[in-house]
Order: C-alpha cells, then structure tokens, then sequence
C-alpha cells in the first residue's frame, strides 16, 4: 500500500491575537478528519500583542505545534523561508494566521498529494475581495504568466509544495512576491507535476491585508522584476 504524504502547515501571525487560535482550531478539525500526518509551523513575526503568548499555549496543548519567535516584524516573505527552513513533512504549505481561508477545501488538496508535487489554489468566490485587490490582483497575476510563461491563476493563496524540492532553494523576497517567487522557480527549474485547484475565501467585513499597501505593492514589483532579470538576464539556475 503506497504511503499516505504528510503536511507541514506554517501559520503566519503578526498580531493575530483575536484570529490565532480560531485558526488554528479550524485547522485542525480538518486536519484530524481526514487523518493526515501533520506538524504546525507558527512563526509569531514580532507580533506586539499577546499573539506569542496565545502561541505557546497552543503549543503546549499539541506536540505537533511548534512555535517560532521573531523578536522584530521581519515581514512575510522571511516567515515563509523560517516555515520552509523548519518543515520535516513531505508536503509544505503556509497560511496567515487571521482565519480567512475555508480549511474544509484542504480535503480537495489532499486527494491529490500523491498524484502532483505542486498544488496551487486560487480563489473560486472573488466576490468575497473588495473589487480593488480583486483588480490588482488580475494585474499581478497577468504579468506574472506574461514574464515567466506559467500556466497559474493565482500565485498568493493556498499552495501544497513538495518540501524537497524548495527545502534548499535559494529566495530574495522579502514581501508577498515570495509566493510567486517560489512558484515560478518550481515551475522553471524543478520537474514537476502541478495541478490548480479552487479554494475558498471566508467572507470577512474588513479587508487590512498588508499586501494591498503601496510599500507592499512596490515592494513585489521590485523583487519580481528582479526575478525576471536574474532568469532571463543573468541566466540564473535554481
């Protein structure tokens, strides 16, 4: 009988005190229903609140929470490399920490962990943005498939990615492009079987993700023009 994969899940937490736990324990309902191996990842990013407190309670409920502190905001993109750095599972994938994703669409992702090394999510109910990231998001993404030639509808949702084949990758982002970032590189330079899949965005009242800002916005035009030139350019191998 061909092994089951297991999952590494890192949560991305910078003042989530109101949002962590239930994350979490949304998390692992479904984590627990559908009996998948799994470690939790939280990287409390400098978080000002009592987001590491909350943190290490959690850890301390469930051995398969780990907890890792930044003692400044490094910022997303670091966090990501901390949770990819850490992860000892078969599959990676990260997620904010303010519980906004639909966890039951985890099961579609699982279904298909043992036919694909890369799974990529892209949000199936749109209406649940404001029609300003719904916009510059169609932006990004279009460049993206432009500059890079990869066939993705989205690249900064929910991901399921083979751990070994970014494990020791090398990245410079710094922000949100870090997703892109990691999916093009994969997508480039790694022989790999990738599917899209839906998921699911939970309706929230407010819309304060630090990836629509200005800084935030400029901050992935750099890092991802970056990109284009060290592949095209340079002729870098990853």
């Amino acid at each position: 009988m061909k092994k089951k994969s297991s999952l590494s899940i890192g949560i991305l937490a910078y003042n989530e005190e109101d949002n962590l736990k239930d994350t979490i324990i949304d998390l692992l309902k479904v984590l627990k229903k559908h009996k998948i191996d799994y470690e939790i990842i939280i990287v409390n990013d400098g978080s000002i609140d009592k987001t590491p407190l909350i943190a290490e309670k959690l850890a301390k409920k469930n051995i398969k929470i780990r907890v890792i502190h930044h003692k400044i905001n490094k910022g997303v993109g670091l966090a990501i490399v901390n949770v990819i750095r850490n992860a000892s599972k078969d599959f990676l994938a990260y997620i904010p920490g303010d519980n906004q994703f639909n966890y039951e669409n985890i099961a579609e992702y699982i279904k298909h962990l043992g036919n694909y090394d890369l799974i990529v999510g892209y949000i199936s109910n749109k209406e649940n943005r404001n029609i300003y990231r719904r916009i510059a998001s169609y932006i990004f993404i279009s460049i993206i498939k432009m500059l890079f030639h990869i066939d993705v509808q989205y690249t900064n949702g929910l991901n399921f990615i083979k751990t070994d084949l970014i494990k020791d990758m090398e990245f410079t982002s710094k922000g949100h492009s870090i997703s892109s970032e990691i999916i093009i590189k994969v997508m480039k330079f790694r022989k790999v079987r990738y599917k899209n899949v839906e998921f699911k965005l939970l309706k929230k009242e407010t819309d304060t993700s630090t990836a629509f800002k200005w800084r935030s916005i400029l901050n992935s035009a750099y890092y991802t023009a970056l990109l284009w030139k060290n592949i095209y350019i340079n002729k870098k191998n990853y």
